[in-house]
């Protein structure tokens, strides 16, 4: 991201202080977290449907993280699905986590999330891919979600959501928050969510020599340049949570300059 760019959402967020719009965008933050961290899933009928779902999952050392992540998919009202995790090289017995929890596990020796992704896209055996990340949390109704949007579009080819950080301060979440619902093109597809129909894998396929944070943007982008942006579905309101981790690493000013 240029200066001018990160100085033009300086001045939206002063312009949202100065309306006292801000206040508003904090209360519907906050109503968003207490949605998703008390989900009311006691009485939530399961579904058992079609069309079969394919999860993603690149992995190398993701034993502190991938644990939440797979305990948040046996939680699903959609029942339809397989877990695949594409492990390259891991040390900390991150596939022996993935096939306690039922995952199917493929590993390769090759580093790259790019080649990790796109291997497992081969050997799913759903109609939908959804990739996401080892630090990632789905609120239980988001493959229930993702499987009506296709249902109900026959002309939407990619789906993906907003994001909130399960780890992260408040301020880290107004920020993604904000970015989700003003400043995020619909084509720029975050590899803790992108699903997509398998159909289109033969014409739009994941950089293979991709690493982490490289590849996300440019699946969203060649989708978009090969059928459209009407064949993109975007939902703000519909979340995912993830770590905040990446921001602990290199700082948030860093994190919103596009530093990873």
């Amino acid at each position: 991201m240029s200066n001018k760019l990160l100085l033009k959402r300086g001045l939206d967020i002063l312009k949202l202080f100065v309306s006292g719009s801000l206040y508003g965008e904090i209360l519907e933050l906050q109503k968003k977290m207490r949605d998703i961290y008390l989900p009311k899933i006691k009485n939530c009928p399961t579904y058992y449907g079609n069309p079969k779902v394919s999860i993603i999952v690149p992995t190398r050392n993701e034993r502190n993280y991938l644990p939440r992540l797979l305990s948040s998919l046996k939680m699903s009202i959609y029942k339809n699905f397989e877990v695949i995790c594409v492990d390259y090289l891991s040390t900390d017995g991150t596939t022996e986590i993935a096939q306690k929890y039922g995952a199917r596990v493929i590993s390769v020796s090759r580093k790259g999330v790019g080649y990790a992704v796109h291997l497992g896209v081969l050997n799913a055996k759903g109609e939908i891919i959804i990739k996401t990340d080892a630090d990632t949390f789905f609120p239980p109704n988001l493959i229930y979600d993702t499987v009506q949007v296709f249902n109900s579009n026959d002309r939407c080819v990619l789906y993906h959501v907003g994001h909130l950080y399960y780890d992260g301060n408040i301020l880290e979440n107004l920020m993604a928050h904000l970015y989700d619902k003003y400043w995020r093109d619909i084509w720029k597809t975050t590899g803790h969510f992108i699903a997509f129909r398998k159909g289109i894998y033969n014409k739009v396929k994941f950089d293979i020599n991709a690493d982490v944070g490289q590849d996300d943007f440019k699946f969203g982008y060649d989708v978009a340049m090969a059928f459209g942006l009407k064949a993109i579905c975007y939902d703000p309101n519909n979340i995912v949570l993830v770590s905040a981790r990446r921001i602990r690493r290199v700082g948030l000013l860093r994190y919103i300059l596009g530093v990873r």
